[in-house]
């Protein structure tokens, strides 16, 4: 009995002071509503994704110039172009956008690559959503225009190398067919074919210097006749390195003025403006403000009546 009789009388206060209930439901309402329409800056979401594929194959043999594909073209390598403050900068001044700054555009930036694909998945928070779109599209075409730059800036520094490597092989080619032809000339043995042809990327031989040219030539002493066949071999040699660092040099080139990734880094889903902001959420926030307020206001008054009976005596 005493406790219906309890919670009758609870009952009977919670009617007795519904207004303050009401009251302070509607401040909290109210605190909710302009939160969420005039103090929380809304929070909208853009999104794309993006596939790397550098065209190699597992198990294939790489050519010379996959290796700059291979190294640079993974989905882990973009997803830090994508993430760094170079790309940012230059997307911010692509955009004109100026307002935003790098460590903002940072932080509101997710980049992720699902396990065991070449899919990188990309979503750029911000307060406009025509900014969002406007931002992450140049961010894409920033992150593709530095990856090319730095491609095409490290094959320039190598085929520099090579070419550098060439001209220094054919210096030492020269060296050994002069030397060749000074000793040549003087013991009348078989010159070999002028240097322009020696060092020349057409399909050219040198002359062996075996006992068929050796005839009749027994007045050579035996120590410069031994010199003689190692100078030749030097020559030999360094007309193949030449020839293969040429080649080289030459592909290099060639892959030069042809590279590209377009075809490597293809957005599959494009950056759409969002319709919807994500944060806060109206509606949300004021039905947890009705909650809040209903429970707030029970327990003022609770606390009001158990004041007033104190005070009663």
């Amino acid at each position: 009995m005493r406790k219906k009789v309890d919670l009758v009388e609870l009952v009977r206060v919670i009617f007795e002071y519904k207004w303050i209930i009401v009251g302070v439901t509607l401040v909290a309402v109210f605190v909710a509503a302009l939160a969420s329409f005039v103090w929380i800056k809304p929070v909208y979401s853009v999104r794309a994704t993006v596939s790397v594929n550098n065209g190699l194959t597992t198990g294939k043999p790489l050519q010379e110039t996959d290796v700059y594909f291979n190294e640079m073209l993974t989905p882990t390598v973009y997803m830090e172009y994508i993430k760094s403050p170079q790309v940012i900068e230059e997307a911010v001044e692509q955009s004109g956008l100026q307002h935003y700054n790098v460590s903002q555009v940072q932080s509101n930036l997710l980049v992720e690559n699902p396990q065991n694909t070449n899919l990188i998945n990309i979503t750029l928070k911000a307060s406009n959503p025509a900014d969002a779109k406007k931002l992450l599209d140049s961010i894409l075409s920033a992150s593709k225009e530095m990856l090319l730059k730095e491609m095409r800036d490290r094959v320039k520094s190598d085929n520099q190398k090579l070419m550098m490597q060439v001209k220094l092989q054919k210096e030492e080619l020269q060296r050994l067919l002069k030397d060749y032809y000074q000793k040549a000339q003087k013991w009348q043995l078989p010159v070999p074919f002028l240097l322009d042809s020696a060092v020349s990327d057409n399909s050219q031989y040198i002359v062996n210097l075996d006992s068929k040219y050796l005839e009749n030539k027994n007045n050579i002493p035996e120590k410069d006749l031994i010199a003689l066949g190692r100078l030749m071999n030097e020559i030999k040699t360094s007309a193949s390195v030449y020839r293969e660092c040429l080649s080289k040099q030459q592909q290099l080139s060639l892959f030069l003025e042809t590279l590209t990734i377009d075809n490597k880094i293809t957005t599959l889903s494009e950056p759409v403006e969002p319709k919807s902001q994500d944060s806060p959420d109206p509606l949300f926030n004021i039905i947890v403000a009705v909650i809040i307020g209903v429970a707030s206001g029970v327990g003022v008054v609770f606390l009001w009546h158990y004041l007033k009976k104190i005070l009663r005596g």
